[in-house]
């Protein structure tokens, strides 16, 4: 599916009206209904712009999960790790997966890991 089909399918459950019983034109409903729609659509067109971590704040976010909840962030890792296996079971340059271990020891060493070809 095109992204105008995806934005024309979740555009109306998405974003919609506060008041549906508001008394509106057919126009005025037609141009918010076209609006509604081209919004969606750009947020599915740039999905990867807006919902894409940094690498600086997604190691800031696991620094802070190693000290506040280090048992989310290993089961967080290791779901991460379980859907990557599964996705990229027979895919050629992969994207390295950290386990809790290596990251704190990569994160230790800011250097290699800034460095490092697989980061």
């Amino acid at each position: 599916m095109t992204a105008a089909n995806l934005a024309t399918i979740f555009a109306p459950n998405i974003l919609h009206r506060n008041n549906p019983n508001d008394p509106a034109s057919a126009e005025q409903l037609l141009s918010e209904r076209t609006d509604v729609i081209n919004v969606v659509r750009q947020l599915v067109e740039r999905h990867t712009e807006l919902w894409t971590l940094p690498a600086d704040l997604l190691h800031e976010a696991y620094i802070h999960l190693a000290h506040s909840a280090p048992t989310h962030l290993d089961s967080l890792l290791l779901r991460r790790a379980e859907c990557a296996a599964e996705a990229n079971a027979n895919v050629e340059g992969a994207k390295r997966l950290w386990s809790r271990e290596s990251f704190l020891h990569a994160a230790a060493n800011t250097a290699t890991l800034a460095t490092s070809p697989n980061a």
